[in-house]
């Protein structure tokens, strides 16, 4: 049983992750925000792709989790404001 403990953490991490879909949603939908012609698909490739750059760094793959967190909690004036920056994640 001990030995299947780390494959159900695993598992149960795994669904707890904001998904990169629902934080495009929210992302494109704010009109305070700037997107350009991005559109979902492109958002979502966008996100999976800075999600997967991160598996080695446990640092940064926490703090991306955060950001995709925040932007689902906050307004998005508040997005637009800065609540979500990582200089970590974002130089920008």
């Amino acid at each position: 049983m001990k030995r299947f403990l780390p494959l159900l953490s695993l598992i149960f991490a795994g669904a707890c992750a904001t998904p990169c879909s629902s934080v495009c949603d929210k992302l494109l939908s704010c009109s305070e925000l700037s997107q350009g012609s991005a559109g979902v698909k492109e958002c979502e490739l966008d996100c999976a792709v800075q999600e997967s750059s991160y598996e080695d760094d446990e640092a940064l793959d926490v703090a991306f989790e955060a950001y995709k967190e925040c932007v689902i909690e906050k307004t998005c004036a508040e997005i637009a404001a800065g609540a979500c920056h990582n200089s970590d994640l974002y130089a920008f």
